[in-house]
C-alpha cells in the first residue's frame, strides 16, 4: 500500500472536461464502433453509448425469451414435482380417515 503523504510528489485529481451544449466530445467517423471508452494514462474515462441498433435489439430480446423460457421450465418442474407429493399426502389423509373410522366402529360393536 503506498501512502501519498510519504512521497514528494503532489497530488493530482482528475479534472472534468467541459464539452459546451450541442457539441459531442469527438465526431464519430463512419465504420467506427458506437460505444467506445478511452482512458488515458491520466486515469480519466470516456463513455459513449449511443442507441443500440436492430441486432442488438434482437439479441436483447432472445436473451429474455431465453431467460423466461428457463423461468417456465423451472416452474413447470416445480408444479410436476409437488403434484404427485400433495396427491400422496391427501391420499394418506382420506385412507387415515377411514381407518380411524373402521377401527372406530368395530370397537364400539364390542361394547354393545
Amino acid at each position: 500500500m503506498d501512502d501519498r503523504s510519504e512521497r514528494d510528489e503532489p497530488v493530482s485529481y482528475p479534472e472534468p472536461e467541459i464539452i459546451p451544449p450541442g457539441q459531442s466530445a469527438r465526431p464519430f467517423r463512419r465504420g467506427e464502433r458506437k460505444i467506445w471508452i478511452s482512458v488515458s494514462g491520466r486515469g480519466d474515462h470516456e463513455v459513449h453509448v449511443i442507441r443500440p441498433g436492430l441486432f442488438s435489439l434482437v439479441i436483447a430480446l432472445l436473451l429474455v425469451g431465453v431467460a423466461v423460457a428457463a423461468m417456465l421450465a423451472v416452474l413447470a418442474s416445480i408444479v410436476l414435482i409437488w403434484v404427485p407429493i400433495v396427491g400422496l399426502v391427501l391420499a394418506a389423509l382420506v385412507g387415515s380417515g377411514l381407518v380411524r373410522r373402521w377401527w372406530r366402529s368395530r370397537n364400539l360393536a364390542r361394547y354393545r
